[in-house]
């Protein structure tokens, strides 16, 4: 009997080996686990600092002496607000203080910047209403972009085709980017959710989630297959 050949015998993972493997799979359950609880701590020992101004006596610490319970209260807090603001008294007196900040000239400019920047972070879902790939800084290499709406007046008028806006977010800081203008036959509109394309830019492409989702696209833009390469050419013969 022929005795089997070093390819058909199964190589034996050494010690060395199998400790990197245990150690990098201990980081991968312990790393993630490890910075979510750090941050939503911090995130909680920093709500409980608002309270850190009122008498000890007020405070919902001195009461209850939970780590979070100023978090929970806040968001209660924060909620009654926003109950509170949706109805017509709320409204009115929503629109009496933002005309005060407003009329203050040291605050107003920092009010406004802020008010601006923070609904912009509320209603990015809901501005952002495709993930969208284009050529861009040049042909043939492609960018992720959001897309945020159709052009309309002037630009519109300026243009020979239907042109749309396109934000390109910058890795790994999303906040910042490009606002570009783009004809709606140069844009491929993906699968990919809005949260799933925020995970890839952040995490500088390390981050690939699957295409799920349903293929639901705007503005009439129908999704263009693949490119495919172009065919070899036949090597030449040489002529005798």
């Amino acid at each position: 009997m022929d005795a089997p050949s070093s390819a058909e015998v199964p190589q034996r993972e050494s010690a060395q080996a199998r400790l990197k493997r245990w150690f990098l799979t201990g980081l991968l359950v312990i790393v993630p686990a490890f910075i979510t609880i750090w941050v939503l701590m911090g995130v909680l020992d920093f709500v409980d600092g608002f309270f850190a101004g009122i008498p000890e006596t007020y405070r919902p610490q001195t009461y209850v002496p939970i780590p979070g319970v100023g978090a929970v209260i806040t968001f209660v807090l924060v909620l009654g607000v926003g109950a509170f603001m949706s109805n017509v008294m709320g409204r009115y007196a929503y629109d009496a203080g933002d005309r005060a900040m407003s009329s203050i000239p040291v605050v107003r400019g920092l009010y406004k910047t802020v008010k601006q920047t923070l609904h912009t972070f509320v209603s990015s879902g809901q501005n952002f209403r495709k993930v969208v790939l284009i050529e861009y800084p040049r042909k043939g290499i492609y960018s992720i972009g959001f897309l945020t709406g159709a052009a309309q007046g002037e630009i519109q008028d300026f243009t020979h085709k239907r042109v749309l806006h396109v934000f390109v977010p910058t890795s790994p800081n999303p906040t910042s980017g490009f606002l570009l203008i783009v004809p709606d036959d140069e844009i491929v509109p993906l699968r990919m959710s809005v949260e799933d394309a925020f995970k890839v830019i952040i995490s500088g492409g390390i981050v690939n989630p699957d295409n799920a989702g349903e293929d639901t696209l705007l503005g009439g833009i129908t999704r263009r297959a693949p490119r495919k390469p172009a065919p070899a050419e036949p090597p030449k013969k040489d002529v005798a």
